[in-house]
């Protein structure tokens, strides 16, 4: 079953960015962009239909992490 709006997601633009991993190996991160990942979150911790409580807030959660990395500068997108 397809996520509520998930077209947001497969259509946005791209974000790459390369990551280190614990042990120092290198590897090239690709995924949405983050800004497009926090205005999602936002929708589904505020509006998306039937959506569970516990659910909602993580969502709140992760756009929050996001949303402080961007403003941070500690992701450029």
């Amino acid at each position: 079953m397809q996520a509520v709006r998930a077209s947001v997601l497969t259509t946005s633009p791209r974000f790459e960015h390369v990551v280190a991993s614990a042990t120092g190996h290198m590897a090239m991160m690709r995924t949405i962009a983050p800004a497009t990942f926090v205005k999602f979150k936002r929708w589904m911790a505020e509006k998306a239909p039937a959506r569970e409580p516990l659910k909602r807030n993580r969502d709140r959660r992760q756009a929050d992490i996001v949303q402080g990395l961007l403003d941070q500068r500690m992701l450029v997108s």
